[in-house]
């Protein structure tokens, strides 16, 4: 199944779970129902052990003749695409999007969601960041708080025998973002490099609610 369906159609079951997470920031709990390719529902209980770390990352660029910078003030966010992204719409999430044939995924979710930025809630975006990746078969290698333009944040990085996968997740009060890429292992464009610049070039711009 295409990278993209994985990533979209748990968000609204994933933070109903999260309501009941721990208050231990170093352990996560999650319990999640996702839908199979036959259409049946499975659950997933999933337990991951992190080190709470604040990280700065390097700045780096998204090469290639199609790469383009790609705004919506509708939805209160900016990002730097290695291609045009297309939009999708999977209430009530909004997706920009890119999907290669090798499964390459660049995407950006922007979810409504008014809520107070407190400790419960950054909890809540560490947890929906880490099962975000394990929806894709990740193993987490690091797991890290973030901010981006002043919002709050958590980023994962995992790994699967042939792909490498950064998520991030933000809040801004009005909207969560959900911050995908994924690139294979094999080599070629979009490079692992790529990737991480991807996450580094996203802003949120401002409101459109």
């Amino acid at each position: 199944m295409k990278n993209s369906m994985l990533v979209v159609g748990v968000l609204g079951s994933l933070l109903a779970a999260c309501s009941d997470s721990t208050d231990d920031a170093s352990t996560v709990s999650s319990t999640a129902v996702t839908e199979t390719s036959a259409g049946t529902t499975s659950t997933t209980e999933s337990t991951t052990t992190t080190e709470e770390t604040t990280t700065t990352v390097a700045n780096t660029s998204i090469s290639g003749d199609a790469a383009v910078n790609y705004s919506s003030d509708e939805l209160g966010f900016e990002a730097y695409f290695p291609d045009p992204p297309t939009t999708r719409d999977e209430p009530p999430v909004e997706w920009a999007e890119v999907e290669y044939d090798n499964g390459d995924y660049f995407a950006v979710g922007a979810l409504p969601y008014e809520t107070e930025l407190t400790a419960d809630q950054i909890e809540k975006i560490k947890i929906i960041a880490e099962y975000s990746a394990e929806e894709l078969s990740g193993a987490i290698i690091s797991s890290a708080v973030v901010e981006r333009d002043g919002h709050p944040g958590h980023q994962v990085v995992a790994e699967t025998p042939t792909e490498v996968i950064w998520i991030a997740v933000y809040l801004d009060g009005l909207r969560m973002y959900r911050v995908i890429s994924v690139v294979t292992k094999a080599g070629g464009s979009p490079t692992p490099d790529e990737a991480q610049a991807f996450q580094e070039h996203f802003h949120i711009v401002g409101s459109g609610l």
